[in-house]
């Protein structure tokens, strides 16, 4: 949780609850619900609810969820999922809330523009993990694949 790094809850204040959702399966929530446990130890008035979501109906979830004004208090998700529903009104400007001047730093340039996105100077998004897509070679793949690889394939 990046941005609970940066962010903590004053020992004063009254009990709150956070909710997160994970995209991904349940060990993507998992994950996430190890850090929300150790993010609790350090702030006892906050709870934090992780709950997985779908990839497959994950976007359409969020952009639902934050047209009713009923969404969560974080997300993960595709990269393209922090500027459309950004840029739709539905999430907090990061900068406005200094989690993105503690992230800035920390990532390389291109890919903290590529969190803004083009013609903004607004970020709804900080990285989360890193997603790598990898394919076999042609002479590893079953045959069915014939076309990767093939001269009509990108």
């Amino acid at each position: 949780m990046i941005a609970g790094i940066a962010i903590s809850a004053p020992a004063n204040a009254a009990k709150q609850t956070l909710t997160v959702w994970a995209t991904g399966g349940d060990a993507d929530a998992a994950v996430l619900a190890a850090a929300a446990n150790a993010f609790e130890l350090t702030n006892p008035n906050v709870t934090v609810k992780v709950e997985s979501i779908s990839w497959g109906d994950g976007f359409a979830k969020v952009l639902a969820a934050a047209a009713a004004k009923k969404g969560p208090d974080v997300f993960t998700g595709g990269l393209s999922w922090g500027i459309s529903a950004g840029n739709k009104g539905a999430l907090a400007d990061l900068r406005k809330l200094g989690v993105a001047s503690y992230v800035q730093p920390q990532v390389p340039a291109k890919i903290f523009q590529a969190l803004v996105g083009y013609k903004s100077t607004k970020v709804y998004a900080v990285p989360f993990d890193l997603t790598l897509m990898m394919m076999f070679s042609q002479e590893h793949h079953d045959k069915s694949w014939n076309y990767i690889g093939s001269k009509n394939s990108c």
